[in-house]
């Protein structure tokens, strides 16, 4: 992708709507269409003057795009993040991936303590 239209996409202008909209805040991202549209000339989330029934959706990701997979997986519980960073933080802890993010939040089984054990009893 390139770095210009990274700067314009909507992901990253959940973002800005973020930092100056307190409502938006406490909104996840697919909660965002409810709320604001999408102004695609200029880039920018616009308050809706009714808000209604409208459907946020996220492109489907498969498993083996694994950032992407596991960004998508949080993206509708996750609410006011400002940055990446924002999005991989948890208990004040700043994870390396989206998937460490998604174990750290307990959205994903993890059988560590077993493999652990069983290598233990193993010796």
């Amino acid at each position: 992708m390139k770095r210009s239209e990274l700067q314009n996409s909507m992901f990253l202008a959940w973002f800005e709507l973020n930092k100056r909209c307190p409502t938006a805040k406490d909104l996840t991202y697919t909660q965002i269409p409810e709320y604001f549209t999408w102004d695609g000339t200029a880039k920018t989330f616009n308050q809706r003057k009714r808000p209604g029934n409208t459907i946020g959706r996220i492109n489907y990701v498969p498993p083996f795009y694994e950032e992407g997979y596991y960004l998508r997986v949080f993206l509708n519980t996750q609410t006011g993040p400002e940055s990446f960073d924002d999005l991989k933080t948890v208990n004040g802890v700043v994870y390396k991936s989206f998937k460490q993010t998604c174990f750290a939040l307990g959205f994903l089984d993890d059988d560590q303590e077993y493999i652990d054990d069983i290598i233990r009893t193993s010796f």
